[in-house]
Order: structure tokens, then C-alpha cells, then sequence
């Protein structure tokens, strides 16, 4: 963010402290209150003094010096209020709207919500964070019955399809499909055994499960290929997901219990209304092939 260390801590403490929004405004009202009382009674002060000089000088000639220092010191008083008055919105800046714009992040990114801070976003985020649970309880009652794939333990292609066409079906559910393709699984396959391929691909299954939320569906829809939908996330979530799936792909690079290292190329589409799964898994696909094509193991995103 660019802030200065101190600053950070300062935000921590204060947010910790469980303190409403209305206190921390009392608190700031209270010193910058007392500020402009000072300037303003030595203003005032410089005003008489300008009323006498300027009595003095009509009376007799002067070189007008004294007039001319009263005259500076307003303007200094004038100038310390402006950069009091300044001061005070950047506070308001530092401790209020930048903690409100790291929530809006979170949930753009489908985070789950800072349970600390101040109260009224402690509430915020206790009522965010519940509907997530929600949500996940609900994606998780509609695949409880659902057989999962033999080797992967993730969802098989028919109910990845079902799940994800369900989902479209809803008038205000949106998110977004990613399509993995394992890269280059073949040559581990004639290289080490089909065996070591199958560990592979539940060494994918597992960081895909480990990588993404709870409520997120997981499939694999291929032999080498899985596909992950990605509940209320919009196109403002794209560099979220650029970085989540070079994560990924570093994770899978330095493999561990001796599986050899492998990489993912993923094409992601973002859903729109009257979508339905062809056409979303069309578009993701779309962006695969340009992965694929590009030299393999990235992500893209396919336009509207």
C-alpha cells in the first residue's frame, strides 16, 4: 500500500482496539477543535493590533514595518489552519475508507473478512462472513450426494456440469469457470509409469482443493484436464486469479515425495447473464487454446 511502517502499526492498534467509528471521530473532533480555538484567538489578538497600527499611522508616517509583520503573522495563522483542517482528512483517509477498501478487496477476491477492527466493521464483517458460510453450506448440501471421481476424490464431469448449469440457472448467481489442462502429461506417463502420472493428477486435485475456498466446486472433466468454478467473483477478480494460478503452478514446479515437478495452463471466462455451461465452458475454452498456443503453464482470460 505504500504506507510508512509506522503508519501500519498505528492502523493496527487502532483496529484492535474495537473502538466504533463515532469514537474515533470524537477523538480527532476534539484536538482539531482546540487548533482553530487557538488560531483563532491569536487571530483575533492580530486583529486589534492591526486596528491600533493602523490608528498610529494615520496619526503620523511610518516605514510601516509593525503593519507589515501583523499582516505575515495572519496569514501564517491562516495557513497552520488550512494544513490542520488538511491533516485531519488524511487521518480520516488513513484510518477509515483504507480499511473499508481492503474489505471491498477481500470480497472482490471471495476472502473471507478480518474479523478484528472497528465495530462497525467488525459487523460488516461478521454479516459478509456469514452469508459465505451460508453459501458454502449450500454448495456443500447440493454435492454431499454426488459421486466424486475414483482417483482425484474431486467431482466428476457430469456433476461438475450439472453443479455449474444449476448455478447459471440463477438469475443472480455469477462467478467464473476455469479450464486446467494438465500440461504435458503424456511424457510423465512414458517417462516414469502410469502410476506416477495418476499421482500427479491427485497431487493436482489436492492443490487445487487446498488452493481455492470450500464452497468453490472442483471437477475433472478429462483424463489430464480439471475445471474449478469460482462462485461471486467478477472480472475485477482477474488479477486475483492470474496470481492464484502462478501460485499454484509454483507449488506443483516443487513437488514433494518424490513426484516429478508439472504445470497447469488454465483458461478463464467470466459468466454473463443468460449464460449457460456450453457457452461458458466455450469462451474458457478459447482462452486455453491461447495458453496452450502461447508456450503452456499461465492463465488467460477470455473477453465476452
Amino acid at each position: 500500500m505504500g504506507e510508512i511502517p509506522h503508519m501500519k502499526n498505528v492502523l493496527r492498534k487502532i483496529k484492535n482496539r474495537g473502538i466504533t467509528i463515532k469514537a474515533i471521530g470524537i477523538g480527532m473532533l476534539f484536538p482539531f477543535l482546540f487548533g482553530c480555538a487557538l488560531i483563532f484567538y491569536f487571530n483575533i489578538r492580530l486583529q486589534s493590533k492591526l486596528l491600533i497600527v493602523s490608528e498610529k499611522n494615520a496619526i503620523r508616517v511610518g516605514n510601516g514595518n509593525d503593519m507589515h509583520r501583523l499582516l505575515m503573522a495572519q496569514r501564517v495563522c491562516i495557513i497552520l489552519m488550512v494544513l490542520l483542517i488538511g491533516v485531519v482528512a488524511v487521518l480520516l483517509y488513513s484510518q477509515v475508507i483504507r480499511i473499508i477498501k481492503q474489505y471491498a478487496q477481500c470480497a472482490a477476491r471471495g476472502e473471507l473478512l478480518d474479523g478484528k477492527g472497528i465495530l462497525e466493521l467488525r459487523q460488516l464483517a461478521e454479516a459478509y462472513n456469514d452469508m459465505c458460510d451460508k453459501q458454502c453450506e449450500k454448495a456443500g448440501q447440493l454435492r454431499k450426494h454426488i459421486e466424486n471421481d475414483t482417483l482425484t476424490k474431486v467431482v466428476k464431469q457430469g456433476a461438475f456440469e450439472k453443479i455449474v448449469g444449476k448455478i447459471l440457472d440463477g438469475e443472480e448467481e455469477r462467478g467464473c469457470l476455469l479450464l486446467i489442462d494438465t500440461d504435458k502429461l503424456n511424457e510423465i506417463n512414458d517417462s516414469y509409469s502410469h502410476d506416477m502420472g495418476d499421482a500427479v493428477l491427485k497431487n493436482i486435485a489436492a492443490t487445487l482443493e487446498r488452493s481455492f475456498r470450500s464452497c468453490d466446486c472442483i471437477g475433472r472433466i478429462g483424463d489430464d484436464e480439471f475445471a474449478v468454478w469460482l462462485g461471486e467473483l467478477y472480472r475485477d477478480s482477474t488479477e486475483y486469479i492470474r496470481k492464484r494460478i502462478a501460485a499454484i503452478n509454483d507449488r506443483l514446479l516443487h513437488p514433494e515425495d518424490g513426484i516429478p515437478p508439472v504445470t497447469l495452463s488454465v483458461g478463464v471466462a467470466f459468466s454473463c447473464p443468460g449464460d449457460n455451461y456450453k457457452s461458458l465452458y466455450k469462451r474458457a475454452e478459447k482462452a486455453l487454446y491461447r495458453v496452450k498456443t502461447g508456450g503452456r503453464c499461465g492463465c488467460e482470460v477470455q473477453d465476452e
